[in-house]
């Protein structure tokens, strides 16, 4: 209705604007050589005011005629933008109905139809369907179609590193986490499948320099790896004839924990090795004061003086000297009862056994008095005793590993078959038999490429 009152009204604007000039006075004559034309000048403004009138209506069809192929192309995306939305929307119901082979053929459809810079959700919807059903037969990974938009590239290789992870192939999941970094540097989540990738791979020097530049997202790593790298960083250099090196690794290890047994050892075997026994010693006893060990009684006997020639309990009493600095250490008893058997002392190796009972009672007392037995009384009753009692002792320690809660004697920082970094803890309360675990490792193997 407002429409066509101002149609009426423009109408009657026009109109009263025509009469208004025809009505006016005046004439206006033209002169061209021999000719003299004379017109009113009421008509001659009506004659322009018509002529403006069908340029401007002119001008405004061509405008449009021009701008035609623009505003099709445009409707026309408009319509396939809007029939792309809903056919995601249908994709989005398949869906949330369990119909993923519908979703993906749909999401497809609806790919086509939009813009490539709205396809980051169709091509998640397809990814979904085809990792959620077997029957749809496409070539693709689901985590490739994810790479082919920027919105979702960053899920793309995320997945295809966890594939890479599951199919034990490192180096590839190691090159993909890295893009990922390097594409996505403020996400920080990715820094920690780095670190344990580079685990993975044992690019040992690379795995110390992601710990030095993010150490607040590493703080839990921190601490409890990167002793173990020092160390594997010293025993490789000692393998490989780099006994400095080593020493440096070594004193690195144990500077980062003084209580870790595997680093202190080290540390003191390097200053045996260099022959600086008053450093080994010092070191040593401070540790035996801090944890009495089984892993430091090779130590003792390697520090221990020379035997000379009629002082036959010289090693034993080195050995009392641990025991006076643990008293209450079945560790130390079983260390002085062994040093006694084999000195022949049997009433002190008696002694050290008594006392070592009263302490634990692990297998190990009862191996010691069966070689006692043997070398003394050889009663096979008693013998037969002892060996019961050992058969069902459990050891006075050992290293056992947090994830499959196998037993070893000496300490690792790898545990094979399963390539685990970093799982072994000391511990004395140990079963007689080591625990079968029913775990599986989320990553099967490790490759054995260095830095």
């Amino acid at each position: 209705m407002f429409r066509a009152l101002w149609y009426i009204l423009k109408i009657i604007f026009v109109v009263g604007a025509a009469v208004f000039l025809i009505v006016q006075p005046g004439q206006i004559m033209i002169g061209w050589k021999d000719y003299k034309i004379t017109i009113q000048l009421g008509y001659a403004a009506v004659t322009l005011l018509i002529s403006f009138m069908v340029v401007a209506g002119l001008s405004g069809i061509l405008t449009r005629l021009s701008l035609w192929p623009e505003n099709f192309v445009r409707a026309r995306s408009e319509r396939r933008r809007t029939k792309g939305y809903r056919t995601l929307m249908q994709s989005l119901s398949a869906a949330a109905t369990g119909d993923q082979k519908s979703a993906y053929y749909l999401a497809k459809q609806a790919q086509k139809f939009l813009p490539e810079s709205e396809s980051g959700l169709p091509l998640l919807l397809q990814a979904q369907a085809i990792s959620q059903t077997d029957h749809i037969p496409v070539q693709s990974d689901p985590y490739e179609i994810l790479l082919k938009n920027a919105d979702t590239a960053l899920l793309g290789i995320q997945g295809l590193t966890q594939n890479a992870i599951l199919a034990g192939h490192f180096e590839k999941a190691l090159f993909l986490a890295r893009k990922a970094f390097s594409d996505n540097p403020k996400n920080l989540t990715l820094v920690k499948t780095i670190y344990d990738l580079e685990i993975k791979n044992r690019l040992w020097n690379d795995a110390l320099v992601t710990l030095k530049k993010y150490p607040k997202i590493l703080s839990d790593r921190d601490e409890q790896d990167r002793k173990v790298i020092y160390i594997i960083l010293g025993d490789m250099a000692k393998d490989q004839g780099r006994p400095d090196e080593s020493v440096a690794f070594y004193k690195k290890a144990y500077k980062a924990d003084q209580r870790f047994v595997p680093a202190t050892v080290r540390y003191i075997q390097s200053f045996i090795d260099s022959a600086s026994r008053r450093k080994a010693l010092s070191v040593l006893e401070k540790a035996w004061k801090a944890e009495a060990h089984p892993d430091y009684i090779p130590l003792w006997d390697a520090l221990a003086p020379h035997q000379s020639a009629g002082k036959q309990d010289v090693k034993f009493r080195w050995f009392q000297r641990i025991a006076d600095l643990q008293p209450k250490s079945e560790i130390a008893q079983l260390a002085l009862a062994r040093v006694a058997i084999e000195q022949h002392l049997w009433g002190e190796a008696r002694l050290a056994l008594v006392q070592a009972e009263k302490l634990g009672k692990s297998a190990e007392i009862y191996k010691l008095w069966v070689l006692l037995e043997e070398k003394t009384t050889q009663k096979p009753e008693v013998i037969r005793q002892w060996l019961d009692r050992a058969y069902h002792a459990g050891p006075s320690g050992a290293w056992v590993c947090l994830k499959t809660g196998r037993h070893f004697p000496t300490w690792h920082p790898i545990i094979e078959p399963e390539n685990l970094f970093n799982t072994l803890v000391w511990t004395m309360d140990v079963d007689p038999k080591p625990v079968v675990s029913n775990y599986y490792p989320p990553i099967s193997g490790v490759l054995t490429a260095t830095s």
